[in-house]
């Protein structure tokens, strides 16, 4: 069983792996050819990070999937029977941010499928 030192630095490496991904992915997409105002990835996302411990112990760390608001509504129907307010409102949240992306890209003259 791992100490409580250990526990702690194991933590903070996983939070530190999570947050530096998440700036990251955040600045990239406010900077992309789409990008105009803040990413949506500032208002809600989900990660799915994965942890791979090697034959000397040393553990890596990787992303499997990001989950957009727009997006995570689907999964959230799947999980919650029956439906409660946290995920009427992640709907809500979903359908004002699909209009947002719809109006932003119809300004930059993209077309939304």
């Amino acid at each position: 069983m791992a100490s409580q030192p250990d526990v702690a630095k194991g933590h903070e490496e996983f939070v530190s792996f999570a947050m530096t991904t998440y700036r990251r992915l955040v600045e990239m997409e406010e900077n992309s050819h789409f990008g105009a105002g803040n990413s949506d990835l500032r208002v809600l996302c989900r990660f799915d990070i994965s942890a791979l411990l090697d034959r000397s112990g040393r553990v890596s760390y990787f992303v499997n999937e990001v989950t957009e608001p727009a997006r995570m509504a689907l999964f959230m129907r799947t999980a919650v029977s029956p439906p409660t307010i946290a995920m009427n409102l992640a709907i809500a949240l979903r359908t004002k941010i699909a209009l947002k992306r719809s109006v932003r890209a119809a300004a930059a003259g993209h077309l939304v499928s």
